[in-house]
């Protein structure tokens, strides 16, 4: 495996093509799914200093909390960036298939594609 050091530009790399193909004023456009909270809290950070160079877009972290609240963020959210992780998503997947997939049609409504 290929590994490159802390601060080499990884999240950059993905991050920066991602927003600048986000449409202005258009909510939940980008899913982020990183392996750890630190990771999410990096690329949260590289986000908010994108915003302050002038991208015109900003993140937002699906905080700890109960599974059910993270769907509301999900579907109300006006940020075009949401930043979640893998165990946030592995843990909302079944949530999505209950009632039928009410959530998960909820979501297909909601979220946009870049």
């Amino acid at each position: 495996a290929v590994h490159s050091e802390t601060g080499s530009g990884k999240t950059l790399a993905y991050l920066l093509p991602l927003l600048a193909r986000c449409r202005p004023n258009v909510p939940r456009q980008v899913l982020v799914v990183v392996p750890s909270r630190e990771l999410a809290l990096q690329t949260l950070d590289a986000a908010d200093l994108l915003a302050h160079a002038g991208v015109k877009t900003r993140a937002e972290l699906l905080r700890p909390s109960p599974p059910a609240q993270w769907a509301n963020t999900l579907l109300q959210s006006p940020a075009p960036v949401l930043i979640m992780t893998k165990a946030q998503l592995a843990t909302l997947l079944p949530l999505m298939q209950e009632n039928n997939g009410a959530l998960a049609r909820q979501l297909r409504q909601s979220l946009h594609a870049v």
